[in-house]
C-alpha cells in the first residue's frame, strides 16, 4: 500500500462519519436521534483505477451480514451498474456507494486533505489586436 493511499484511508474515516450523518439527517432523522442511535456501520476502500463489480458488493455484504446493520463501500474508481443493483437489491442488506469523484468532492466539502488556489487565468484578446 502506498504511503498516499494509506493517508487517504486515514481521512476517510473522518468521511464515513460525516457521509452516514448526511446519509441518515437526509431520511429526516433529527440530529439529536442520530446522537443516541447505536449504528454498525462497516465499510470498505478499494484503490481502484476501473470499476468495482457487483460480485465485489456481493462479497462485501457476505463479510459484513451479522456485523453491522449498514456498509459503505468506497472506491477511488467507479462502479459498474450492476454493483449499484447489487447495492440496493431488496431484502439484503444496504450499502452505500462512493466512487471516486464524490470522495473527492466530500474530502473538499470537509476540507481534508486538499487545499483551494484561486488561479488567475488569462487570455489574449484577438479582437482588440484585430481592431488596431
Amino acid at each position: 500500500m502506498s504511503a498516499a493511499f494509506a493517508t487517504l484511508l486515514s481521512l476517510v474515516s473522518a468521511v464515513v462519519v460525516a457521509l452516514v450523518a448526511h446519509r441518515l439527517a437526509d431520511r429526516r432523522a433529527r440530529v439529536d436521534e442520530l446522537a443516541s442511535m447505536r449504528l454498525k456501520v462497516i465499510f470498505q476502500c478499494k484503490k481502484y483505477k476501473g470499476t468495482v463489480t457487483a460480485s465485489d458488493i456481493r462479497d462485501f455484504r457476505g463479510a459484513m451480514i451479522g456485523r453491522a446493520d449498514k456498509g459503505l463501500f468506497i472506491t477511488t474508481g467507479t462502479f459498474t451498474r450492476d454493483a449499484i443493483k447489487e447495492a440496493t437489491r431488496d431484502g439484503a442488506p444496504p450499502i452505500d456507494l462512493v466512487d471516486g469523484d464524490q470522495l473527492a468532492e466530500k474530502l473538499k466539502e470537509l476540507g481534508l486533505g486538499v487545499k483551494k488556489e484561486m488561479v488567475e487565468k488569462i487570455s489574449v484578446d484577438t479582437d482588440w489586436f484585430k481592431s488596431i
